[in-house]
């Protein structure tokens, strides 16, 4: 199944059970959509967050799409990517973490780097 969030395009398992997540792993090297084979990121922990009432710690196996994601999504503060595993490490993300309101006001523009960033506001 696909959804979208801030833009980003992702894939995710169409039946999660509800639990109350406490642990989240997103395995594998494969980023590439069954749906039309465009990279796409994880959005499982996203479901798992919205559906869990206690903090979720998550592995990122590989893929640093997803991890990329979710720096935007939840802030680099709760996800840290280590380079020497290939392991994204996400930290107590829980609903709070999620954003809401996406506007203009969630992004800045880095001028050195000309790039768009996008800034949660527990940045």
């Amino acid at each position: 199944m696909k959804k979208n969030i801030l833009n980003y395009c992702s894939v995710v398992y169409k039946d999660i059970p509800k639990f109350d997540y406490e642990f989240v792993f997103i395995d594998g090297l494969n980023t590439v959509s069954p749906i039309d084979g465009i990279r796409k990121f994880n959005f499982d922990l996203i479901t798992a967050v919205q559906m869990s009432s206690k903090p979720i710690t998550c592995f990122i196996d590989h893929r640093l799409s997803t991890v990329y994601c979710y720096q935007n999504i939840f802030t680099k503060k709760k996800i840290k990517y280590d380079l020497s595993k290939n392991l994204g490490i996400v930290q107590n993300v829980t609903q709070k973490d999620l954003i809401k309101d996406w506007n203009r006001y969630n992004f800045k523009f880095n001028f050195f780097d000309k790039e768009l960033i996008f800034k949660n506001l527990s940045d």
